[in-house]
């Protein structure tokens, strides 16, 4: 009888390691998931930051070429000024050379 139930135990024993150790390697299967997807999420991660690097260089570049075109623009308007100005002055010189002119033939 005592044979019988040192053989039970033993058994149950031996059946309780082996679950121990199967619920151990699943737990270590599903840690070694997890850190690769912490792997992949940190890769990822790096990506965006590099994306983010990337598009933030591109705008300054942009706010850069736009300030650049409005200081062309106002470059052209003012010179499209002092040109509109310049005709008017000859205009008015013209108008007087043509009156002295007329002036001169009375």
């Amino acid at each position: 009888m005592r044979k019988k139930a040192t053989n039970e135990k033993k058994n149950r024993d031996e059946e309780n390691a082996t679950e121990i150790k199967k619920k151990t390697t699943e737990m270590e299967k599903k840690a070694t998931e997890m850190e690769k997807k912490a792997t992949e999420m940190r890769k990822k991660a790096t990506e965006m930051e590099k994306k983010a690097t990337e598009m933030k260089k591109k705008t300054t570049e942009m706010e850069k070429k736009t300030t650049e075109m409005e200081k062309k623009a106002t470059e052209m308007k003012k010179k499209q000024q002092r040109w509109r100005k310049k005709q008017q002055r000859w205009r008015k010189n013209n108008r007087d050379g043509e009156k002295s002119n007329r002036d001169g033939e009375k």
